[in-house]
C-alpha cells in the first residue's frame, strides 16, 4: 500500500469523529503527523486550527525529537469533502525547521497531493506529485 493510500484510510475517522473543536465556518483544518517504518505509517500526534494557531503549528509543537516523520494536512468540510489545505509560508517554514522533509495535503479536487519540503520552500505555488 502506498503512502497515500495508508493516508487516506485515516480520514473517515477524522470525519465521524468531528470532534468538539471549534471550525473556521464552512471546515475543519487537521494535521497528521505519522511515524514512518519503511512502507508502514503510525499517526502520533495530531493537530488542528486553534485560536489562530495552525493546524500544522499546533501538531508540530507536540514533537518531541522525533525521527522519520511525514506530515499530513487536511481540511475537510461538514458535508465531508476535501479542500485546499496546502501549508502556509509560516508552516511551511516550521515544517522544514523540525527537519520534516515531505508534506502530504488535500486539494480542492479530492486528492491527495505530496510536496518535498525543499521544492515547496522554492516555489509555494506549485503543485507537486498525487
Amino acid at each position: 500500500m502506498n503512502i497515500i493510500n495508508n493516508i487516506r484510510i485515516h480520514i473517515p475517522f477524522y470525519i465521524n469523529k468531528r470532534y468538539n473543536i471549534p471550525s473556521n465556518g464552512d471546515f475543519l483544518h487537521f494535521c497528521i503527523i505519522f511515524k514512518r517504518k519503511g512502507k508502514k505509517i503510525t499517526p502520533i500526534y495530531t493537530g488542528y486550527n486553534c485560536n489562530r494557531i495552525h493546524a500544522e503549528i499546533n501538531a508540530i509543537n507536540k514533537i518531541k525529537d522525533e525521527k522519520n516523520v511525514i506530515i499530513f494536512v487536511f481540511r475537510i468540510t461538514k458535508t465531508g469533502k476535501l479542500t485546499s489545505s496546502k501549508p502556509c509560508s509560516n508552516c511551511t517554514k516550521k515544517i522544514y525547521e523540525n527537519n520534516i522533509k515531505n508534506i502530504y495535503y488535500s486539494e480542492n479536487d479530492q486528492n491527495i497531493y505530496m510536496a518535498n519540503i525543499n521544492n515547496l520552500l522554492k516555489n509555494p505555488h506549485v503543485r507537486t506529485s498525487k
